[in-house]
């Protein structure tokens, strides 16, 4: 499903979080909505990964910040995500770090996320 680039902020993310989780979706792109990294944005993210049929979670331009990805970082390592693109985001080395350390999914995070060669050399980035 690609919703991507259709000004959904943090509150209609999290109505179509709830709505997804129940269905049999298994690649949602989200991409270029202003969803951010604080409460109902964080809140839908967490209700995404708990979702036993999605795969493919495309959340690159979303304002999504080290904090926000700190917080929902626990769901992601547990969930059936086998990729997540999180570029162009303003994420740091700091998450970066954490990423490195799930290796069962595949994490595509470029443009000027990362600046470490060690974590851009760990993670799958493209």
């Amino acid at each position: 499903m690609n919703i991507a680039d259709t000004q959904i902020d943090s509150e209609g993310m999290l109505l179509i979080a709830r709505a997804v989780a129940t269905t049999k979706i298994s690649t949602l792109k989200l991409g270029l909505n202003q969803i951010g990294s604080y409460d109902k944005g964080i809140e839908a993210l967490k209700i995404l990964l708990k979702s036993t049929e999605l795969k493919t979670l495309e959340i690159n331009s979303i304002g999504l910040e080290d904090n926000g990805l700190a917080t929902i970082l626990n769901e992601l390592k547990n969930s059936e995500i086998k990729k997540i693109v999180l570029s162009s985001n303003n994420l740091t080395d700091r998450s970066g770090k954490e990423l490195v350390k799930i290796n069962n999914k595949t994490i595509v995070a470029v443009d000027n996320n990362f600046k470490d060669p060690e974590i851009i050399n760990k993670l799958k980035v493209r």
